[in-house]
């Protein structure tokens, strides 16, 4: 069985946070391509569903939220939006970038930051998208953001692992080294 690795920060621990944070996806970067429960099909379904809630996105703003690879950032700027995509982790973002380039794709502008401090202006996107994104961030920080960020009448879809979840329990308590020391599932 797994053992609860969750570490405690003290109320000014935001910067620690970020290392920590930073630190654990790029090294889970360098192995993705085994992590086969990302690509488990009920995960893809799921995902099917967030991004058809944000309907047509052709011509218009959308932030990816944690891009990691950089999977849905690509897929949003195919469909014509102008996409913005970040991650606190520099690897995913060199690997992110690299899959930019190799797409030849020029609508998406990536770069790394904390999703608790955005760089983005005020009523910027009209759309914001996150997937396992919130649990990992300083979630009072992070709300604060979004709603900073996001066009009034703008629309906000993020997919999270939920700690009411038993299955979400089980894998977490299974798989310690699959998730950082820091992040916690959202509660209701």
């Amino acid at each position: 069985m797994g053992q609860d690795r969750r570490v405690k920060l003290n109320p000014g621990g935001l910067k620690d946070k970020h290392s920590i944070e930073a630190d654990f996806h790029d090294r889970k970067a360098k192995y993705w391509k085994e992590l086969v429960w990302y690509r488990m099909e009920c995960l893809k379904l799921v995902h099917k569903y967030a991004t058809s809630l944000l309907g047509d996105i052709n011509g218009k703003i959308v932030i990816d939220f944690g891009t990691r690879r950089g999977d849905n950032a690509l897929y949003f700027a195919e469909l014509g939006a102008q996409v913005y995509a970040f991650d606190i982790s520099k690897e995913m973002i060199n690997i992110a970038s690299r899959r930019k380039i190799e797409k030849r794709i020029n609508n998406l502008h990536i770069e790394e930051m904390a999703a608790e401090n955005l760089r983005y202006p005020s009523n910027f996107a009209d759309y914001i998208f996150g997937g396992a994104v919130l649990h990992h961030t300083m979630l009072s920080h992070t709300r604060r953001e979004v709603h900073r960020v996001i066009k009034p009448g703008g629309q906000a879809v993020f997919i999270e692992p939920l700690n009411h979840n038993p299955l979400i329990k089980l894998f977490r308590m299974l798989l310690p080294s699959y998730r950082s020391s820091t992040e916690m599932p959202l509660r209701f």
